[in-house]
């Protein structure tokens, strides 16, 4: 069976690169940064001046030696591998990750919310920016954050937000 990321109109070489909407990222920035790294961008996606790419290899790099709290919108491909990593720093590295996930709940990855600190579900649908910057439609499927605090893994706190509230004070 196709996972939900598969069956997506977004053209194959574009589903892993549209962009987290400015007002989603300064939310979450207020709610758990300062962040010191955006984990998984590019020349033109990052939205923090300090980034990992492709090129670095994200997975492999040791995150901690950029801070102690990264923002990541991974791959939607598979997340897997990048939901394992945030918990491993949170873990043993004393590294927080703040993560932007589709809410695929028939995925194994997702079974690994417990381990979060807190899990955002959204009211209404987060629309991504395009990979050229500009915005996208609706997704069919909704958004969620997973956030792993360094020390503090698991009794996961489930918070539903508004979309149209957080676009109104963060825009």
């Amino acid at each position: 069976m196709a996972s939900e990321q598969q069956t997506s109109n977004t053209p194959e070489e574009e589903r892993d690169l549209w962009r987290t909407p400015l007002w989603l990222f300064r939310f979450l920035e207020h709610r758990y940064g300062p962040f010191n790294v955006d984990l998984a961008a590019d020349d033109n996606n990052h939205l923090h001046p300090v980034y990992l790419t492709l090129k670095d290899d994200a997975l492999t790099h040791d995150w901690p030696s950029v801070g102690y709290r990264g923002f990541l919108n991974c791959p939607y491909s598979d997340p897997l591998p990048w939901v394992r990593r945030a918990i491993e720093f949170a873990d043993d590295h004393d590294f927080s990750t703040t993560m932007v996930l589709p809410t695929h709940r028939n995925e194994k990855w997702a079974a690994l919310s417990i381990f979060a600190t807190e899990r955002i579900e959204f009211e209404g649908r987060v629309a991504f920016d395009r990979p050229d910057g500009t915005p996208g439609n609706s997704p069919r499927g909704g958004t969620q954050i997973f956030h792993f605090r360094a020390g503090d893994l698991g009794h996961t706190r489930v918070t539903w937000v508004s979309t149209t509230q957080l676009k109104k004070r963060w825009s």
